[in-house]
C-alpha cells in the first residue's frame, strides 16, 4: 500500500488485530480508510481492528523486525488443534 514504510501485524486475542505502521509523507485519511476496508473484506466484522500510527517498528535482539506477532499462546494453539 502507498504510503506506508513499514508494517506489524498483532493478533492480540481471538477476534482483535493490532496494525502498527510507520507512514511515508503524504499518508491521508483516505490511506487510513483503505486500509481499514481492506481489512473488513478479508476478515469481515469478526475482528476488531486497531491501527496504530508508529514512528518505528522494532527490531527484535537479533536485529530482526518481525512482521507478524500471535500473542495469543501456544496452549491456545495447541487446544484448537485437539478440537480438529
Amino acid at each position: 500500500m502507498r504510503n506506508i514504510a513499514e508494517s506489524q501485524v498483532i493478533q492480540e486475542d481471538v477476534d482483535r488485530i493490532s496494525i502498527n505502521i510507520v507512514t511515508q509523507e503524504g499518508f491521508s485519511t483516505s490511506d487510513y480508510l483503505r486500509l481499514k476496508d481492506s481489512f473488513d473484506t478479508m476478515f469481515g466484522s469478526e475482528f476488531e481492528l486497531k491501527i496504530n500510527l508508529v514512528n518505528n517498528i522494532p527490531q527484535t535482539g537479533s536485529f530482526k523486525k518481525r512482521f507478524a506477532i500471535n500473542k495469543l499462546g501456544e496452549d491456545y494453539i495447541e487446544k484448537a488443534f485437539e478440537r480438529e
